[in-house]
Protein backbone atom coordinates (compact mmCIF):
# COMPACT_ATOMS: atom_id res chain seq x y z
CA UNK A 1 0.00 0.00 0.00
CA UNK A 2 1.66 3.39 -0.77
CA UNK A 3 1.89 6.07 1.82
CA UNK A 4 -0.96 8.48 0.72
CA UNK A 5 -3.11 5.33 0.86
CA UNK A 6 -2.36 4.21 4.27
CA UNK A 7 -2.31 8.06 5.41
CA UNK A 8 -6.19 8.31 3.63
CA UNK A 9 -6.77 5.14 5.14
CA UNK A 10 -5.47 6.02 9.03
CA UNK A 11 -7.31 9.68 8.13
CA UNK A 12 -10.65 7.60 7.74
CA UNK A 13 -10.72 5.75 10.81
CA UNK A 14 -9.72 8.55 12.61
CA UNK A 15 -12.69 10.33 11.51
CA UNK A 16 -15.05 7.59 11.97
CA UNK A 17 -13.88 6.72 15.41
CA UNK A 18 -14.58 10.37 16.27
CA UNK A 19 -17.73 10.29 14.52
CA UNK A 20 -19.06 7.38 16.15
CA UNK A 21 -18.18 9.11 19.59
CA UNK A 22 -20.69 11.80 18.90
CA UNK A 23 -23.11 9.79 17.33
CA UNK A 24 -23.51 7.32 19.97
CA UNK A 25 -24.88 9.27 22.96
CA UNK A 26 -26.76 10.89 20.39
CA UNK A 27 -28.67 7.58 18.67
CA UNK A 28 -29.03 6.62 22.64
CA UNK A 29 -31.12 10.14 23.26
CA UNK A 30 -33.29 9.66 20.13
CA UNK A 31 -33.95 5.83 20.64
CA UNK A 32 -32.33 4.72 17.62
CA UNK A 33 -31.12 1.74 20.22
CA UNK A 34 -31.14 -2.52 19.65
CA UNK A 35 -32.41 -4.00 22.61
CA UNK A 36 -31.71 -7.48 24.00
CA UNK A 37 -33.59 -10.00 23.74
CA UNK A 38 -34.22 -13.01 21.81
CA UNK A 39 -31.49 -13.74 19.12
CA UNK A 40 -29.50 -10.33 20.26
CA UNK A 41 -26.62 -11.15 22.24
CA UNK A 42 -25.56 -7.59 23.76
CA UNK A 43 -26.36 -7.41 27.49
CA UNK A 44 -27.40 -3.50 27.03
CA UNK A 45 -29.44 -1.36 24.94
CA UNK A 46 -26.85 -0.98 21.94
CA UNK A 47 -26.87 2.10 19.65
CA UNK A 48 -27.61 1.81 15.94
CA UNK A 49 -25.13 3.90 14.33
CA UNK A 50 -22.27 1.79 12.96
CA UNK A 51 -23.45 2.25 9.57
CA UNK A 52 -23.81 5.79 9.36
CA UNK A 53 -20.65 6.71 11.25
CA UNK A 54 -18.79 4.51 8.77
CA UNK A 55 -20.52 5.79 5.72
CA UNK A 56 -19.66 9.35 6.94
CA UNK A 57 -15.76 8.13 7.21
CA UNK A 58 -16.11 6.89 3.54
CA UNK A 59 -17.65 10.12 2.41
CA UNK A 60 -14.92 11.82 3.89
CA UNK A 61 -12.07 9.66 2.45
CA UNK A 62 -13.35 10.31 -1.03
CA UNK A 63 -12.19 14.27 -0.48
CA UNK A 64 -8.82 12.46 -0.74
CA UNK A 65 -8.71 9.21 -3.12
CA UNK A 66 -7.09 10.09 -6.69
CA UNK A 67 -10.11 8.57 -8.08
CA UNK A 68 -13.26 10.52 -10.45
CA UNK A 69 -15.06 12.48 -7.98
CA UNK A 70 -18.38 12.87 -10.19
CA UNK A 71 -18.40 8.33 -10.48
CA UNK A 72 -17.70 8.30 -6.56
CA UNK A 73 -20.50 11.22 -5.86
CA UNK A 74 -22.88 8.85 -7.79
CA UNK A 75 -21.93 5.22 -5.84
CA UNK A 76 -22.02 7.57 -2.39
CA UNK A 77 -25.62 8.59 -3.43
CA UNK A 78 -26.41 5.23 -4.06
CA UNK A 79 -24.77 4.27 -0.88
CA UNK A 80 -26.60 7.24 1.41
CA UNK A 81 -30.34 5.84 -0.11
CA UNK A 82 -29.07 2.57 2.04
CA UNK A 83 -27.71 3.87 4.69
CA UNK A 84 -30.72 6.31 4.94
CA UNK A 85 -32.89 3.45 4.67
CA UNK A 86 -31.41 1.61 7.25
CA UNK A 87 -31.22 4.55 9.87
CA UNK A 88 -35.06 4.95 9.27
CA UNK A 89 -35.79 1.67 9.36
CA UNK A 90 -33.85 0.97 12.58
CA UNK A 91 -36.26 4.28 14.30
CA UNK A 92 -39.66 3.02 12.58
CA UNK A 93 -39.56 -0.87 11.12
CA UNK A 94 -40.00 -0.12 7.84
CA UNK A 95 -42.52 -2.50 5.50
CA UNK A 96 -40.26 -5.06 3.62
CA UNK A 97 -41.83 -3.34 0.16
CA UNK A 98 -40.51 -0.35 0.81
CA UNK A 99 -36.91 -1.38 1.46
CA UNK A 100 -36.97 -3.79 -1.00
CA UNK A 101 -37.72 -0.83 -3.37
CA UNK A 102 -35.12 1.36 -2.06
CA UNK A 103 -32.27 -1.11 -2.38
CA UNK A 104 -33.60 -1.86 -5.63
CA UNK A 105 -33.35 1.75 -6.47
CA UNK A 106 -29.89 2.11 -4.74
CA UNK A 107 -28.80 -0.58 -6.89
CA UNK A 108 -30.14 0.75 -10.12
CA UNK A 109 -28.11 3.96 -9.48
CA UNK A 110 -25.01 1.99 -9.09
CA UNK A 111 -25.82 0.29 -12.05
CA UNK A 112 -27.44 2.85 -14.76
CA UNK A 113 -25.78 6.02 -13.05
CA UNK A 114 -22.42 5.08 -12.50
CA UNK A 115 -21.96 1.96 -14.71
CA UNK A 116 -20.78 -0.72 -12.18
CA UNK A 117 -21.88 -3.86 -13.27
CA UNK A 118 -21.13 -7.60 -14.35
CA UNK A 119 -20.99 -8.35 -17.31
CA UNK A 120 -20.00 -12.04 -17.37
CA UNK A 121 -19.73 -14.45 -14.39
CA UNK A 122 -15.69 -15.77 -15.50
CA UNK A 123 -15.50 -19.14 -16.73
CA UNK A 124 -18.09 -20.54 -14.32
CA UNK A 125 -19.66 -23.19 -15.91
CA UNK A 126 -16.79 -24.86 -18.21
CA UNK A 127 -12.90 -24.36 -18.28
CA UNK A 128 -12.03 -21.91 -20.82
CA UNK A 129 -15.11 -20.77 -21.70
CA UNK A 130 -16.61 -17.20 -20.07
CA UNK A 131 -20.39 -17.14 -19.13
CA UNK A 132 -21.45 -13.77 -20.16
CA UNK A 133 -24.48 -11.89 -19.10
CA UNK A 134 -25.58 -9.74 -22.25
CA UNK A 135 -28.67 -8.25 -21.72
CA UNK A 136 -29.19 -9.87 -18.36
CA UNK A 137 -26.08 -7.95 -16.73
CA UNK A 138 -27.99 -4.93 -15.18
CA UNK A 139 -30.70 -7.13 -14.04
CA UNK A 140 -28.35 -9.86 -12.45
CA UNK A 141 -26.49 -6.59 -11.12
CA UNK A 142 -29.40 -5.48 -9.70
CA UNK A 143 -30.70 -8.78 -8.24
CA UNK A 144 -26.76 -9.34 -6.95
CA UNK A 145 -26.27 -6.21 -5.42
CA UNK A 146 -29.56 -6.45 -3.28
CA UNK A 147 -29.16 -10.49 -2.19
CA UNK A 148 -25.68 -8.77 -0.89
CA UNK A 149 -26.95 -5.72 0.80
CA UNK A 150 -29.76 -8.16 2.68
CA UNK A 151 -27.39 -10.99 3.31
CA UNK A 152 -24.83 -7.89 4.70
CA UNK A 153 -27.44 -7.11 6.97
CA UNK A 154 -28.71 -10.08 8.60
CA UNK A 155 -25.18 -10.81 9.85
CA UNK A 156 -24.89 -7.29 11.02
CA UNK A 157 -27.24 -8.37 14.01
CA UNK A 158 -23.97 -10.54 15.13
CA UNK A 159 -21.41 -8.40 16.33
CA UNK A 160 -18.55 -7.94 14.50
CA UNK A 161 -19.71 -10.41 11.57
CA UNK A 162 -20.68 -8.28 8.87
CA UNK A 163 -17.55 -6.10 9.07
CA UNK A 164 -15.54 -9.40 9.02
CA UNK A 165 -17.08 -10.82 5.93
CA UNK A 166 -16.70 -7.10 4.35
CA UNK A 167 -13.43 -8.10 4.90
CA UNK A 168 -13.27 -11.49 3.24
CA UNK A 169 -14.91 -10.42 0.36
CA UNK A 170 -12.97 -7.59 0.02
CA UNK A 171 -9.29 -9.44 0.58
CA UNK A 172 -10.10 -13.08 -1.35
CA UNK A 173 -9.90 -12.07 -4.97
CA UNK A 174 -6.60 -10.00 -4.15
CA UNK A 175 -5.44 -13.35 -2.46
CA UNK A 176 -5.74 -15.87 -4.47
CA UNK A 177 -6.63 -14.42 -7.94
CA UNK A 178 -4.47 -16.74 -10.42
CA UNK A 179 -4.60 -20.06 -8.32
CA UNK A 180 -8.93 -20.10 -7.22
CA UNK A 181 -10.65 -23.22 -8.87
CA UNK A 182 -14.33 -22.77 -8.90
CA UNK A 183 -14.85 -26.56 -8.13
Amino acid sequence: MDERLFLVASLTFLVTLILLLFLMPLACRIGLTDHPGGRKLHARPTPLVGGIGIYLGCAFAGLFMPVGLERYLILLSAGGILVLTGAVDDLLDLPVRLRMSLQILASMVMSLVAGVVLVNLGELVIPGWTLSLGMLAVPFTVFAAVGLINAMNMSDGLDGLAGGLGRVAKWSPKAVPETWVPW
